[in-house]
């Protein structure tokens, strides 16, 4: 599979100084491109090792958890990608890039030099880079079969290979994959609304915007930046 040039997100990240106002805008130029064409072989097996996109099968699997919807896995950044701190002017960012945290503000987090603006593939990536793809006990090796908690080894949680310490670190990217889930659901109706779940952005389709994975109203911007949103109505609370 070929990458639109504007896909290419390693190259073309720019303007993060207004970050949460931009970032519809942000979601459209990072995931405008064409689906992926079949290729002639499956390769599930090594997509599910590398966190990437069969083209076979049009799917795509991140910490395991199969991916349907190609503008979500895009959305999610699996692997990443190199920005100039100096470009943040955001003191909860910086202090972020300096420590591999996670800016609440932005929605983005930073591990080893890489943002990640999805807190799936931060904290996937935070645990991977703190050894967490050991699997030290043989009780802890049938838990990585599936996703689970094993108490052998002073307790650790698994979603698939990647190991958490503690049961915080392990209950939220639990919490994180089950969002991911949703939106994957959500994708089957509209694709960019389930990227603006996991983003915390705006669907410049159905006009959406979300928090936390809740779909609210959308309120146009004011001079300083997106206002809160709305209460969640009726129409969009299931979402």
């Amino acid at each position: 599979m070929e990458a639109s040039p504007l896909v290419d997100r390693r190259s073309n990240i720019t303007g993060v100084a207004n970050l949460r106002p931009v970032a519809p805008a942000l979601v459209l130029l990072l995931l405008a491109g064409t689906l992926p064409m079949p290729a002639a072989e499956c390769n599930c097996s090594t997509v599910k090792e590398r966190d990437s996109w069969c083209e076979v099968h049009a799917i795509g699997y991140i910490a395991g958890l199969g991916i349907r919807t190609y503008v979500l896995f895009e959305a999610l950044d699996a692997h990443g990608h190199e920005v100039d701190p100096a470009a943040f002017p955001c003191p909860n960012c910086r202090r972020a890039i300096e420590a591999d945290g996670f800016c609440e503000e932005h929605r983005v987090g930073f591990v080893s030099g890489l943002a990640y603006f999805s807190r799936l593939t931060f904290l996937v990536a935070s645990a991977r880079a703190t050894g967490g793809s050991a699997v030290p006990c043989p009780e802890c090796r049938k838990v990585a079969q599936q996703n689970g908690w094993c108490d052998a080894c002073g307790g650790a949680g698994f979603i698939g290979p990647v190991r958490f310490p503690g049961k915080r670190a392990y209950q939220e990217v639990v919490r994180a994959l089950e969002l991911v889930r949703r939106a994957d659901v959500v994708g089957q109706r509209c694709a960019q609304c389930a990227a603006a779940m996991v983003t915390d952005s705006i669907c410049p389709v159905c006009k959406l915007d979300y928090r936390d994975g809740v779909a609210h109203p959308f309120v146009p911007r004011g001079p300083s930046g997106r206002t809160a949103p709305a209460q969640p109505s009726a129409a969009t609370r299931d979402n």
